[in-house]
């Protein structure tokens, strides 16, 4: 996010900031302290970005019933949303999606795993998102997808990245 520079574009916001991972723990939806301070930066920067309007999106592992983990997924992105605009954000330019468990990033059969599938992503909220329970993404230059794991080679991170070669997703990752 330090690289941003002056005037980002919206886009380059909604990447970066999806790039930072928050993490949540098992059946929570509050923002771990270890994210604050980044969150607080993202404020930052939110402000001085006038035409910022942001969709974030909160995401489960699969340990759970799809309407629990739809639900939680919700509360996730309104948890940062509402911490957000305690930092300032006008509520108006900030919506919340819930996508449960689709879309996993890593496998839901390792804690580790799951763990990262425990997230929440953001997207410039334009007219490229539809108002649907899907995602539609109308131009896939848009796509800031994060899942490295699927086929579609539209994400920012290599298809078959994988953790257990401490790749960037995850550098704390041990290797033994």
């Amino acid at each position: 996010m330090s690289n941003l520079g002056d005037n980002p574009d919206p886009r380059d916001v909604a990447r970066a900031l999806s790039l930072q991972v928050i993490n949540f723990e098992v059946d929570k939806a509050f923002i771990p302290d270890v994210n604050k301070a980044f969150l607080d930066r993202a404020a930052k920067i939110m402000t001085d970005v006038p035409d910022m309007n942001l969709m974030i999106i909160g995401y489960t592992d699969s340990q759970a019933s799809d309407a629990y983990n739809l639900k939680l997924s919700r509360d996730r992105a309104e948890s940062v949303k509402e911490y957000l605009v305690s930092q300032g954000i006008d509520a108006s330019k900030l919506s919340t999606k819930g996508m449960g468990e689709t879309d996993p990033i890593a496998d839901n059969s390792t804690e580790q795993g799951r763990f990262r599938n425990r997230r929440i992503e953001f997207l410039v909220n334009d007219e490229t998102v539809s108002a649907n329970d899907g995602m539609t993404i109308t131009n896939n230059a848009l796509d800031p997808d994060l899942n490295p794991l699927d086929s579609n080679n539209d994400d920012l991170l290599p298809d078959g990245d994988d953790a257990s070669r401490r790749t960037v997703v995850d550098p704390q990752v041990n290797t033994q």
